[in-house]
């Protein structure tokens, strides 16, 4: 997913099992992992759908591929193969490309781009956590949970956030767990990192002060003394 929102820049956010490429312009996933540099050479600065065509056309395993791509202006593409698992299938829009397979229904993915569309007004982090929330709701993967992950870009080559929940009963709800402490103690952090614009950065001292405190007593808690 992308869209035009921080600092100025292009962004790309991505919830998927693999992220193939990603950039402050632009973003490809999918469920497989195969040749992440073919992937990373055909998507920068590339228009989705020829992307998708492309990196379909040269790739050996497409009937078991997924595919999603979205652009620097906001268009986007996607791919399933004729042998993924039942239930599979994509939906594309402005910004988004939401995809799965091993899914109850179409409803999942039905619910997941209706809660894109739906929080335009919301920072991204927290509208994917609602995306994959919605999702969840709507039945999710056929075969139960295990994990969760939330990966955003800003203009920056290093991920402003990236967060996953492995191995856990209730993994989206971890993950929004996780999130709200990232958002009080990773997040002003990131926020202080070095940028293109300002190649020293610059860490409020709070924030300082903050990181050197116990995790518990740290705004959001988490983590031990």
């Amino acid at each position: 997913m992308a869209e035009p929102r921080r600092h100025g820049g292009r962004l790309a956010a991505l919830l998927a099992s693999f992220v193939l490429a990603a950039r402050a312009d632009s973003a490809a996933a999918a469920q497989r992992l195969d040749d992440l540099y073919t992937a990373q050479t055909i998507v920068t600065g590339t228009v989705a759908k020829q992307a998708l065509k492309k990196l379909v056309a040269a790739d050996p395993g497409r009937d078991v591929r997924q595919l999603g791509l979205v652009d620097a202006r906001g268009g986007s593409a996607a791919y399933s193969g004729k042998a993924c698992v039942p239930w599979f299938g994509a939906i594309t829009g402005r910004n988004f490309a939401v995809q799965g397979n091993m899914l109850v229904g179409e409803a999942t993915i039905q619910a997941m781009a209706e809660a894109f569309e739906k929080t335009e007004a919301l920072d991204l982090p927290e509208r994917l956590l609602i995306v994959l929330e919605a999702g969840q709701a709507a039945g999710g993967d056929k075969r139960g949970r295990q994990s969760a992950a939330l990966k955003v870009y800003y203009r920056e080559e290093y991920p402003y956030l990236d967060l996953r929940v492995d191995e856990h009963r209730h993994p989206v709800a971890e993950l929004r767990r996780v999130f709200e402490v990232a958002r009080h103690q990773l997040l002003p952090f990131v926020d202080g990192m070095p940028t293109r614009d300002n190649p020293l950065g610059r860490l409020p001292e709070a924030i300082a002060a903050r990181l050197m405190t116990p995790p518990p007593f740290r705004p959001g808690g988490g983590g031990s003394a």
